[in-house]
């Protein structure tokens, strides 16, 4: 018999190793990061989600035929490096808009950034390779328990030391209201859940020595699929978006660029061009008009002359919601606040809310005393960090629906919008995109905050400092918008609240955490392969 008429056993046949093999032919520390980088596509604002089809399938089948604990880790590191330097390469653009950074420091950063992140992915796969053993697990099972062990990593990076849930797998759905709608129920964890076992579906339809369970799969994958579509459609089209009488919002997106934010020769000029925006035609039925995140470059509530200034921009009985740093100073101490006042038409600030949860390295320094020694500085320019606030919280002034204000990168969080002992009536996330420029990063941010208003079917407004602004009702669906990178104004209604929280905002988590425990139990009681035949490949 030659070498040509050897025939591989049947079990590697038509497999995902045999296919990543075959017709990758690259050494994993190649293979591995590529279609870690492949993956990162299907999130906005591209939308390539057929991606994950592929790409999660190749990596279970390399993980699962890696040779040991360690080489395990080390493929899901590598694959995670793509992913997070694919998906978060924008973050490096922020190196770029100022002066006190090499700009040369946005590729480490942005690699230092998707390492740490890959940690999660390690984890994910070490521990999979490791239980799947232990367990002995049928091929199914094996699947089943990679599933779930992704959807618990995702959980754990969105919740250990300050969280970072950003693309999160379920976000791929992004370009459908339909699917998003799933949230209200699962929150974006449980839609990931469901992601992942979708993905997963060529991973047994493609293995050979038992083909009926990857039918099965397969089946059950595009049957819940059509069904959570179908049932999201139903849900909008029996939505209509209803408004609160006598509340007309004007949103007002100046679109300046970073470097000139803080400069000194621009301040004036910045805060004016927010002024005359918000005295546009058409302000007569404006109730109240909000600016971004840090719009006034200016300490207003040490400096009257320019609340009053800003008051040119109401009507009677209004009121300004706007970003502004707030500082106070106890002898040579300072400490600082990113903040969002709201002002009356007599200048005076109401209501201030201080943002809560800050950005690491943009916001504060970790560990400062060592990373000064090792000459990092953050982000933003200055050496003072800034404070955190108390939390979360409901903001009530007369005339004002309740609003929960949310600083930048604070939305992002689920199950974390706003105050769950006093639920507000809208969200508003102030933010400044400029650091970002025309990249992936504001797209993302601006379906993360969409999401927010699903999960808990309450409103939400968007101001954006350079885009994208948006108005968006309970459902998720944009009302109207101001593209990136324009200058100008938004003029609509409100939109009313859910009448009664969604399922998702009064059982946070449990969905996800149920549907988990059931499916470990299905994997460690049905899934064990008691024959000691070791069915597909191991």
């Amino acid at each position: 018999m030659t070498g040509d008429e050897i025939k591989r056993p049947k079990s590697e046949t038509f497999s995902p190793l045999a296919f990543g093999d075959r017709v990758m032919r690259l050494p994993a520390i190649v293979l591995l990061p590529l279609l870690g980088g492949m993956s990162a596509l299907a999130f906005a604002p591209l939308y390539v989600f057929p991606v994950i089809f592929f790409c999660y399938p190749i990596l279970w089948g390399v993980v699962e035929r890696a040779s040991g604990f360690w080489r395990a880790m080390a493929f899901g590191l590598l694959f995670g490096i793509g992913h997070f330097a694919g998906g978060l390469y924008w973050v490096g653009y922020a190196f770029f808009m100022q002066d006190a950074v090499s700009n040369w420091a946005a590729v480490p950063a942005v690699f230092g950034l998707a390492a740490g992140l890959a940690i999660f992915p390690a984890v994910i796969c070490g521990v999979y390779w490791s239980v799947s053993r232990r367990l002995k697990l049928m091929i199914w099972a094996k699947v089943l328990f990679f599933c779930l062990c992704w959807a618990v990593g995702e959980w754990l990076r969105g919740h250990i030391l300050t969280g970072f849930p950003w693309n999160l797998l379920g976000y791929v759905w992004g370009f459908s209201d339909g699917l998003l709608q799933v949230t209200a129920y699962g929150g974006i964890y449980g839609l990931g859940l469901l992601t992942i076992l979708w993905a997963m579906s060529p991973a047994l339809f493609f293995q050979s020595d038992n083909r009926t369970i990857g039918y099965w799969w397969s089946g059950i994958a595009v049957l819940t699929f059509l069904m959570a579509g179908v049932w999201g459609q139903w849900r909008l089209s029996h939505s209509e978006t209803g408004y609160v009488e006598d509340v007309v919002l004007r949103v007002v997106q100046g679109n300046i660029d970073q470097r000139n934010k803080w400069h000194p020769a621009y301040k004036a000029e910045n805060f004016l061009r927010y002024i005359d925006l918000s005295m546009k035609s058409g302000r007569e039925t404006v109730t109240h008009v909000i600016w971004p995140e840090t719009a006034v470059p200016y300490l207003i509530d040490e400096e009257p002359s320019r609340r009053f200034l800003m008051t040119q921009a109401l009507n009677p009985g209004g009121y300004l919601l706007t970003g502004a740093v707030r500082l106070q100073r106890q002898g040579e101490d300072i400490s600082l606040w990113n903040s969002l006042h709201i002002l009356d038409d007599k200048g005076e600030i109401r209501a201030s809310y201080d943002k809560s949860h800050l950005v690491p390295f943009g916001e504060y320094m970790p560990l400062r005393s060592l990373m000064d020694r090792l000459g990092i500085a953050k982000l933003v320019p200055g050496d003072v960090d800034y404070s955190a606030g108390p939390g979360l919280q409901t903001l009530r002034l007369p005339g004002l629906p309740a609003v929960s204000p949310l600083i930048c990168y604070e939305v992002i969080f689920p199950g974390a919008a706003h105050d769950s002992a006093d639920r507000p009536q809208w969200l508003l996330n102030v933010t400044n995109d400029a650091w970002y420029g025309h990249t992936s990063g504001p797209y993302q941010h601006l379906l993360q905050s969409r999401v927010r208003a699903v999960e808990d079917g309450i409103p939400l407004v968007r101001a954006a400092g350079t885009g994208i602004s948006a108005i968006v009702d309970p459902y998720g669906r944009i009302r109207a918008s101001i593209p990136l990178g324009h200058e100008g104004i938004i003029d609509h209604k409100l939109s009313r609240a859910l009448e009664k929280p969604t399922f998702y905002s009064t059982k946070g988590e449990l969905p996800f955490w149920g549907t988990f425990v059931i499916l470990i139990f299905v994997v460690v009681r049905y899934g064990r392969d008691e024959s000691g035949i070791r069915r597909g490949f191991a």
